[in-house]
């Protein structure tokens, strides 16, 4: 009797030891695999036995999620969306000479609101940003393309517009009444889901001032100066973006 349960217990143990733990794959349409991974080329395909021994090829595109025996989950949850709307909302500051060639820092915020077609994004923005001693309004068109379209991604782009001043200093030395800017980005976005991402742009802008009517009154003439501007700005802006 205890002869025949050591063999029971043996034939379990080797039935058990024998199992092999499934692998699932889950498929944006819905569509579930049990089996087990024979080959996984990140980005390309996944090679797949099925329990029945059949193999398949599913490409990475497919598939929503894969988890192995340990759990481990191989592709993301989330994917990006590669078209529709965005918004990003960015502030920081923004470093370089006045007029009387000093070094200056200024700050600056704006709001984008645009349209992405695959790694495409174009847009109007708009925000709020300080130069030789007013407030402006950049009114903007905006450019940029997504390098890599991963969660984690390098972006480079232009942008230009028109400056609106917000003050009126209109007879002040430096009163610029109008402006217009032009410049490029590079950054970097990182998603933390499908509809949220952390933005960090690094600018450069060329921006000209120029309206300014100064008149002076000497002790025996008088007269009017009129001015404008050119200055140059790097920036360094960090904020958030929505899909």
């Amino acid at each position: 009797m205890k002869f025949r349960l050591l063999i029971f217990c043996l034939l379990a143990a080797t039935l058990v030891s024998g199992q092999v733990a499934l692998d699932i794959i889950y498929l944006k349409d819905g569509t579930i695999y049990k089996g087990n991974v024979a080959e996984y080329k990140p980005g390309e395909e996944v090679i797949f036995k099925l329990i029945d021994d059949r193999i398949i090829t599913i490409p990475t595109t497919d598939i929503y999620t894969m988890k192995v025996e340990d759990d481990r989950i191989i592709k993301k949850q989330f994917e990006i969306k590669d078209r529709g709307y965005f918004n990003q909302t960015l502030a920081g500051l923004q470093w370089g000479r006045n007029e009387f060639n000093n070094m200056v820092t200024s700050v600056q915020a704006y709001t984008l609101n645009g349209w992405q077609i695959d790694r495409h994004h174009m847009g109007l923005g708009i925000g709020i940003e300080n130069h030789a001693g007013n407030w402006y309004t950049p009114i903007s068109a905006d450019y940029s393309f997504h390098i890599l379209d991963d969660h984690t991604d390098p972006i480079v782009g232009i942008n230009g517009g028109y400056m609106l001043p917000l003050g009126d200093n209109l007879g002040e030395q430096y009163g610029y009444t109008t402006g217009y800017f032009i410049g490029g980005k590079v950054g970097l976005i990182a998603h933390s889901s499908a509809k949220f991402a952390f933005v960090l742009h690094i600018n450069y802008r060329y921006i000209h001032l120029s309206g300014a009517e100064y008149r002076f009154f000497g002790f025996r003439e008088q007269g009017l100066i009129e001015g404008e501007a050119d200055l140059h700005r790097i920036g360094l802006t960090m904020g958030v973006a929505f899909n």
